[in-house]
């Protein structure tokens, strides 16, 4: 998801639509030399950085799927409040094809507005000096969609992001990427829940897979590595050392039926020093090379050892 966020969109047609009533009456009291509208030219911007429309570009058909999903924007009250002296402008027309409806200071964008670019996504929200900041929604055409809170026209603090198939994010946000706690879900019941680097599982998290199949322990650049529990549905269950989701170190393996082994493995198989227990008490300590007995160890049973040298799981003397 990392990326996700981002602001600059691609240039395709423009498409329009017809603001509504209220809009229209705003604009023809801010445009009206003898109103006595609050706004004032020095806070609509230059010509050369936007120019006036009679139309905000078309939503894109997902976009308004998405829209009419959601619940309307709900803005802040404490928030609004140290804008209320803005007033409302618009639309105007930016050169990326952008249109925006909303409030301005000094000729940026500043307050409440909504801002629609040319291939039908929204974003509507707070903005600072041009860029969306502080709390606020985007929708990219695709249908995925962000809300939470942005810095400097990027997802930062605490967010939710929302993919068109159904997978979801919530958490902390860095940068524009997920840094920090967060838990994510797939549409087939999949989650994840715990730290993140730059958009990638980092640190410490659970994994529950559809197949409830869980991993709880450390994770690297989205790979399972370190130190960590996983356990299968079947019951078995891996307690020890990974490296890039494979079991690579040392670790206790158990099954079901109560067999067990504790040793070291390369490459998700036993290789180097170990010992296997099965369920009847019999037990190896020795080498395994991989996967298998190999080179010297002995066998206990029925009260009984033996050394000698194994080739491959077999015992040669």
């Amino acid at each position: 998801m990392g990326n996700c966020c981002n602001q600059d969109h691609k240039q395709d047609d423009i498409y329009k639509t017809s603001i509504n009533e209220r809009e229209k009456q705003d604009i023809k009291s801010l445009n009206d030399p003898t109103s006595n509208h609050p706004a004032s030219k020095m806070h609509a911007p230059a010509e050369t950085v936007a120019q006036k429309c009679s139309e905000m570009n078309s939503v894109a058909t997902k976009v308004q799927s998405v829209e009419n999903s959601l619940k309307t924007f709900v803005y802040d009250p404490n928030i609004s409040a140290r804008f209320q002296d803005l007033s409302i402008m618009g639309p105007y027309k930016y050169p990326n094809g952008a249109t925006y409806f909303g409030q301005y200071k000094e000729g940026k964008r500043n307050g409440r507005g909504r801002q629609v670019w040319s291939d039908g996504s929204v974003y509507e929200g707070y903005w600072l000096n041009d860029q969306s900041n502080i709390r606020g929604r985007i929708i990219h055409s695709e249908g995925d969609y962000y809300e939470g809170e942005w810095s400097m026209d990027k997802a930062e603090g605490f967010g939710k992001y929302c993919h068109a198939d159904g997978s979801l994010y919530e958490g902390e946000w860095l940068g524009d990427l997920q840094n920090g706690k967060g838990k994510e879900q797939w549409p087939d019941g999949s989650v994840y829940s715990g730290q993140y680097k730059d958009s990638l599982k980092h640190g410490k998290g659970n994994f529950l897979w559809a197949d409830n199949a869980k991993y709880e322990g450390e994770f690297f650049e989205n790979d399972i590595q370190g130190f960590g529990i996983y356990t299968w549905a079947d019951g078995r269950k891996y307690t020890g050392d990974w490296k890039k989701n494979k079991m690579d170190g040392k670790g206790l393996f158990t099954w079901p039926d109560g067999r067990s082994y504790e040793g070291e493995y390369i490459d998700d198989k036993k290789h180097g020093y170990g010992i296997f227990r099965w369920k009847d008490n019999k037990v190896f300590k020795g080498q395994w090379v991989n996967g298998k007995q190999e080179g010297e160890g002995e066998i206990t049973e029925n009260g009984e050892t033996r050394k000698g040298i194994w080739k491959e799981g077999d015992m040669l003397k």
